[in-house]
């Protein structure tokens, strides 16, 4: 969380390279590519495929430039945003599945599934919320929010209020009640 957030703060608290109407949801969605996918050697092409299909040229080699600058604290040689890929990957496309299979379950009413999907989200850490939190609003998680699952199942709900500095997830998601609401 610490190293995607310390991509998220220099984007929002400078003159950003993005131009949106949504500046947050663009530097979440960048933030969470590049944590993803990292600016390592073997991933940086896979990410600048992904950066590409948004942003121009300019824009993308500058943002991955200024991430391999930062280099891990054991080893001046490795770069700090090394990507995650191979431990997330797999992690949500599991998510995905199941809380799918639960919505599409024809033989269980919408209680039901809300229960089934409500276990799974018990499973879930705060860390872990706010990581799939980031995850629904990139590139790779919007058929989370394509579907409506997040309000649907409150997938974050209990995040705590404050939890992710300078963003507050109740403006992307404020279609259900959150925990530190009720």
């Amino acid at each position: 969380m610490e190293e995607l957030l310390s991509i998220v703060k220099p984007i929002l608290t400078t003159d950003s390279k993005l131009q949106s109407n949504n500046i947050e949801r663009e530097t979440i969605n960048v933030a969470y590519l590049i944590c993803f996918y990292g600016v390592a050697k073997n991933a940086i092409s896979s990410l600048k495929a992904i950066l590409f299909k948004r942003y121009s040229t300019e824009v993308v080699n500058a943002l991955i430039d200024e991430c391999i600058k930062k280099k891990t604290t054991y080893d001046k040689n490795i770069v700090y945003f090394g990507g995650h890929q191979s431990r997330l990957g797999h992690y949500f496309r599991h998510l995905f599945q199941t809380v799918s299979f639960v919505d599409r379950a024809k033989f269980l009413t919408n209680e039901q599934k809300y229960q089934y999907v409500k276990l799974l989200r018990a499973q879930l850490t705060t860390y872990e919320q706010a990581l799939f939190f980031f995850n629904s609003l990139s590139l790779l998680g919007e058929k989370w929010e394509k579907n409506e699952w997040v309000s649907k199942y409150k997938m974050i709900k209990n995040l705590p209020q404050d939890f992710i500095e300078q963003i507050n997830p109740k403006s992307h998601y404020n279609k259900f009640l959150y925990e530190w609401e009720e």
